[in-house]
């Protein structure tokens, strides 16, 4: 730049597309990218540290707890919504929801991305670690998440941690 605050284009690329010239939508795709890379590297450097994915899980429940209110109590219902959007955030979509208020049950496909842990070259396996910390947190507001994959879907179902069998 010089002192006019007017830009240098002495020293300039061609950029096919500029950070300005993205959309919304396009936005949003290069944020669910970047939190599932992110969240993936990071497991798969724990991983290598030794640090296991469930005391990794674990710990980020307690992390994530001091922003839920806790002292109310969540359905089952809510706290699957509450995750629905968190698991789409990372680039999941959303099969089917039933957001009871006694029982809640989903199914969500596409996560964790595969092509995109190929192309990290880590295991896809890191990204089911948002599973875990799932199940951590329900226990931590008085519920029980359960899940389980099939394929590409994974059907979740949440009750009251008092529904035990």
């Amino acid at each position: 730049m010089n002192d006019d605050l007017t830009p240098d284009t002495t020293h300039s690329t061609e950029i096919d597309h500029g950070h300005a010239e993205y959309s919304v939508e396009e936005l949003l795709e290069q944020c669910q990218g970047n939190a599932a890379s992110l969240l993936l590297a990071t497991l798969s450097v724990l991983a290598e540290q030794g640090i296991s994915v469930d005391a990794w899980a674990a710990g980020v429940a307690q992390v994530f707890a001091r922003s839920w209110e806790r002292e109310e109590l969540w359905t089952p219902g809510e706290y699957l919504d509450a995750l629905l959007t968190n698991f789409r955030s990372l680039g999941a979509t959303v099969a089917a929801a039933n957001l009871g208020e006694t029982e809640a049950t989903a199914s969500i496909e596409n996560y964790p991305d595969e092509e995109l842990a190929r192309m990290l070259g880590v295991d896809p396996a890191f990204g089911e670690a948002m599973f875990h910390v799932g199940v951590h947190l329900a226990g931590l507001l008085g519920l029980r998440l359960r899940w389980r994959r099939e394929g590409v879907r994974v059907d979740l179902d949440v009750v009251a941690a008092s529904c035990d069998e």
